[in-house]
């Protein structure tokens, strides 16, 4: 995961904030919701899915962890 934003001097220098585990075969597009959703996600989710049409899907907190850098 890298931030959003870029530094000062160059707005496209976006830093490497964690290193996530997840999978998809050649992801054909992923979204994610920072909101809660349901009992299951209730910090959000982030959907993958791969060229097959195979979602996976992931809750947020299981991916940022316990310290959000999220605002």
């Amino acid at each position: 995961m890298f931030t959003r934003e870029g530094s000062k001097s160059n707005p496209h220098d976006h830093q490497l904030v964690r290193i996530v585990s997840a999978k998809t075969d050649e992801s054909d597009g992923s979204d994610i919701l920072n909101m809660p959703l349901n009992a299951t996600f209730p910090k959000g989710i982030f959907v993958a899915m791969s060229t097959d049409q195979t979602f996976q899907f992931y809750k947020v907190d299981d991916i940022v962890g316990k310290k959000s850098f999220w605002k």
